[in-house]
């Protein structure tokens, strides 16, 4: 027997693509292909000329539940071999290649040049162009039903086949994998990114939920379900049995490449601990093995990945800095300590996470607002300043700094309690042998006895000391610790003279739970200006476009769009942190978002201007 993984509990399929759909029994399906019939009509916005309308389009492109929240309200139906189109009101239009009713689609959406479009023989109007199939697990709704504390349908989110296994989240283990169900085999792509139409409810035609909001504050990412692809024709229907057959390495490539989707690190996926290293009394580092590694790229310094754990009172998430990593057999590091007080994650991952089990993670990930990088500016001088369990953002850059060429002087500052805390040190100055260069102190603040060297001091961090070789006119700066510590570094530095825009801080972000009822009933207000205001937004290319936003855009985001702008915005809330820009000028935010974005950055969707703005250098995060 095959590795049985749960069984397909309902097939659906949506003919025009943004509406109601329709369960069925059992299908055939091709190699290549899609349901037949799912997706094969959609409602044009006007945004895209008619004559390419039949070959794949982005969502965007058509009429869609991000902005029409009552299209579950539309019934579809066929009749005699027809497709129709009726209104909530009970006005009917067929659908067919012979009629385009535009001025009845306009009369409804409130669109120009709103006309009906059909796809071609070869392809749908799929999500991505690959994504011929989407496959949601009734398992994971229903954990996420229950952390949410209301009931979800499903059908809210749009999948062609509902599976159903014994635990949430499964189908994450299944990028990358071969599968069978029924006579059909099937390769798994990527995880699916959800989007603000999965907040609307399919049954009443209103947002209950804010499904990307409630994803990454309890989640910590804004995935639900998988896509795949048919690579072996066959008969599916309602019951069969769903199996893992082989890896299928291709899939994941061929997944990454598609530049519609969401970059490999966002992709929640199950990585394996291969390794557990006692560091300290109380830090401990971990190796995973990461099934990207080919497809994620290089890790820059200072990256990290976000933990999605499972406690016993609900969903777990936390941020953690990668040490180490050792790309050519796909292992990451995490060094992390076991806190005490109000903690939850450190104390379950060492406790309850052995050699041989797997855990849900993303990334790697960056802060956007680090535009520092070492190996950008090798004339410059560094300093990086640590305390704590912050030794490891050091780890990772003093490792950089290894495979590059880097000659200026570098001066790292470390800060312990006592000496029983000193995790990974040992490891640094070994690598700090390696380097040239580069002077490392330790400062032990709680124990004034120990031996003091030229590096080992008793105290607090003193920044005269550590920058007394080091030239401040030209200098870059890092710091790691705890707020307080970071805060008081940067006063230090500051007072010597050091400017703040040399000064880069690790922020990285750990999602937190919020208050329920936050996400199920979105706050939005009004924005505080009453009058227009010009902005400029700055392209990749250099060439700006002038716009001008009204009150009634509400978002920096809206009017972006309706001014002909494109930026990839899916979940409207903060929460995806897909349309997180650099901005010059004054914004407050009319939505609260699910973090704080980084100073001077603004999630558009959520920003509203209190002064003119310069909107540019789209963000390299997640």
């Amino acid at each position: 027997m095959n590795n049985l993984v749960g069984k397909l509990s309902r097939i659906m399929r949506y003919p025009i693509k943004g509406f109601r759909g329709e369960e069925i029994v059992q299908t055939n399906l091709n190699k290549h292909n899609g349901i037949p019939h799912d997706r094969r009509w959609a409602i044009r916005n006007g945004s895209i000329p008619q004559d390419l309308a039949h070959d794949w389009q982005p969502c965007k492109a058509f009429v869609r539940m991000t902005q029409h929240e009552d299209l579950p309200l539309y019934n579809v139906e066929y009749c005699e071999k027809s497709l129709y189109l009726t209104h909530p009101n009970g006005e009917k239009v067929s659908i067919n290649k012979h009629a385009n009713h535009k001025d009845k689609l306009s009369e409804w959406f409130y669109h120009h040049d709103v006309g009906l479009s059909k796809s071609n023989n070869h392809t749908a109007y799929w999500d991505h162009n690959d994504a011929h199939i989407s496959i949601i697990n009734i398992s994971t709704v229903n954990a996420m039903a229950k952390t949410a504390g209301i009931d979800l349908d499903p059908q809210r989110f749009r999948g062609n086949l509902i599976i159903e296994t014994e635990k949430p989240w499964v189908e994450f283990s299944l990028i990358g994998q071969r599968i069978c169900i029924g006579s059909v085999e099937l390769e798994i792509l990527r995880p699916i990114d959800r989007c603000k139409a999965t907040s609307v409810n399919p049954s009443t035609g209103e947002s209950d939920i804010n499904i990307p909001h409630f994803l990454s504050s309890q989640y910590g990412h804004v995935f639900c379900g998988v896509y795949a692809r048919v690579v072996k024709a066959g008969k599916i229907k309602k019951g069969d049995k769903l199996c893992i057959l082989s890896p299928a390495p291709n899939a994941i490539n061929d997944g990454a490449r598609t530049n519609t989707a969401p970059r490999p690190e966002q992709w929640p996926r199950f990585m394996r601990l291969v390794k557990r290293v006692k560091e300290s009394h109380n830090v401990e580092s971990f190796w995973f093995e990461d099934p990207l590694t080919n497809v994620v790229g290089n890790i820059e310094p200072a990256s990290y990945l976000r933990l999605h754990g499972q406690g016993e009172n609900g969903p777990l998430i936390r941020s953690y800095t990668i040490s180490k990593n050792k790309s050519d057999a796909g292992l990451l590091r995490l060094s992390i300590k076991k806190e005490t007080g109000q903690a939850k994650f450190s104390p379950w991952i060492h406790s309850s996470l052995q050699v041989g089990d797997t855990l849900l993670a993303s990334g790697p990930f960056v802060d956007p607002s680090m535009t520092w990088r070492p190996y950008l500016m090798p004339q410059k001088e560094l300093l990086i300043i640590t305390a704590g369990i912050g030794i490891t953002v050091a780890t990772s850059i003093i490792t950089s700094l290894k495979n590059v060429t880097y000659t200026s002087k570098v001066n790292v500052a470390h800060s312990i309690r006592y000496e029983k805390d000193t995790a990974l040190w040992q490891e640094l100055l070994e690598d700090v042998c390696q380097l040239e260069n580069v002077t490392p102190f330790l400062f032990v603040t709680q124990e004034h006895d120990l031996t003091q060297t030229a590096h080992i001091k008793s105290g607090r961090i003193n920044i005269s000391n550590i920058t007394k070789n080091l030239s401040l006119d030209n200098l870059q700066v890092f710091l790691c610790g705890a707020p307080s510590f970071s805060q008081s570094m940067r006063e230090a530095l500051n007072k010597k003279g050091v400017s703040n825009d040399v000064i880069h801080q690790d922020v990285f972000y750990s999602p937190q739970s919020i208050a329920e009822g936050i996400y199920k009933k979105p706050i939005h207000k009004e924005p505080s200006l009453t009058t227009s205001m010009p902005i400029s937004f700055v392209h990749a290319s250099g060439e700006t476009s002038n716009i001008i936003w009204q009150p009634d855009h509400g978002s920096l985001l809206n009017a972006a769009e309706q001014n002909g702008i494109s930026i990839t915005a899916n979940c409207r809330s903060g929460a995806c942190r897909s349309c997180l820009y650099r901005i010059e000028g004054e914004i407050e935010n009319i939505i609260p978002p699910v973090s704080l974005a980084p100073k001077n950055w603004a999630y558009l969707c959520c920003a509203a201007p209190l002064s003119s703005v310069t909107i540019k250098e789209k963000a390299n995060y997640s």
